[in-house]
């Protein structure tokens, strides 16, 4: 346990495996009561997660959420907008209404759910710090996947500058990651191994990167140690994109 997360609330959204999952274990084991949040948790939660189903691209079903973990922890001090879908490459004509509509409803709109719900107490409060999870893709193009999916990481991009502009006089921080490949189920599911292999050799750290290196930036943008920072997006991607 750390003072700086003892006591404190936290919100974990696509916290039933990956990225969201480790962030939800450190914060847990770092003090915080954490909910963690996903179309499918997790059937059993570690000391201090509780699991919370919801469609984040719902916003009917994030407002009922949100309002569960107002009622049992009387506030929220961290929001990780972690819920995400990945799409396969493909050409721009071939996406469909429906496609596009899915990915936007949860990269972007379920990120807006979750800040709408968690932002007029912190700012209440004086307090609270918002990390949005985008993606390489967002700051330049992916490899990996379609225009769909860069465009809902740009656009979760703009999202937080803009929030981060009108919290930051009520002192409430909002910021972005934006992860290069990481080790996670989805990567495995969308990305053979042969082009994984490909891509961590083209890295200039040669490796990909691990749901731990993610959630160590997390936590250090949930600290206090980032006090002075706001409206940033933070590259993780082992030199793969260097601005």
């Amino acid at each position: 346990m750390t003072e700086e997360f003892a006591g404190k609330v936290a919100v974990i959204t696509g916290a039933g495996r990956g990225m969201g999952a480790e962030i939800s274990s450190r914060l847990a084991q770092a003090g915080a009561s954490v909910f963690a949040v996903d179309l499918e948790p997790a059937s059993e939660s570690a000391p201090g997660i509780v699991p919370v189903p919801c469609d984040v691209s719902d916003p009917r079903a994030v407002r009922a959420a949100a309002a569960s973990v107002l009622a049992d922890a009387g506030q929220i001090d961290f929001l990780v907008n972690g819920a995400g879908l990945v799409s396969v490459t493909r050409p721009v004509e071939t996406i469909s209404d429906d496609d596009w509509a899915r990915l936007m409803g949860v990269n972007v709109n379920g990120a807006l759910h979750w800040m709408r719900e968690a932002l007029p107490g912190m700012k209440a409060r004086r307090s609270g710090k918002i990390v949005n999870l985008s993606s390489r893709a967002g700051r330049t193009l992916a490899n990996f996947a379609g225009a769909h999916y860069s465009a809902s990481k740009a656009a979760l991009l703009g999202l937080t500058r803009q929030v981060a502009l009108e919290a930051a006089p009520d002192n409430v921080h909002v910021n972005a990651i934006a992860p290069g490949l990481v080790e996670t189920p989805m990567l495995s599911g969308s990305v053979d191994e042969r082009k994984r292999e490909a891509a961590r050799a083209a890295t200039p750290l040669r490796r990909i990167g691990t749901t731990s290196d993610i959630a160590e930036l997390v936590l250090f943008l949930l600290s206090p140690k980032s006090d002075y920072i706001t409206g940033a997006t933070v590259d993780i991607n082992g030199g793969d994109l260097i601005l």
